[in-house]
């Protein structure tokens, strides 16, 4: 389950349709998914009790920290609204 992308903060490249816009941190790869905990969602409530997600590469952008990866969600909320 090791990958490059491994602690590698992500953003979705759009909104999730139920939990909107969220941040994770790259757990690993399942296949061509990565596994992502998820550190903060837009709309908890349609998150579920598990924390995780998975998404491949062509729908998230990628960060080496936190505060950038928090940066640029909060500059693709601005742009949507």
């Amino acid at each position: 389950m090791c990958c490059e992308r491994e602690e590698k903060f992500v953003i979705p490249t759009m909104p999730a349709v139920k939990m909107g816009w969220w941040v994770g941190i790259v757990l690993g790869t399942e296949g061509k998914f990565y596994k992502i905990n998820l550190l903060w969602v837009e709309r908890p409530e349609n998150c579920g009790m598990e924390h995780i997600t998975y998404s491949t590469k062509e729908y998230v952008r990628e960060f080496s920290c936190a505060t950038e990866a928090f940066d640029a969600m909060h500059n693709c909320q601005l742009a949507r609204t």
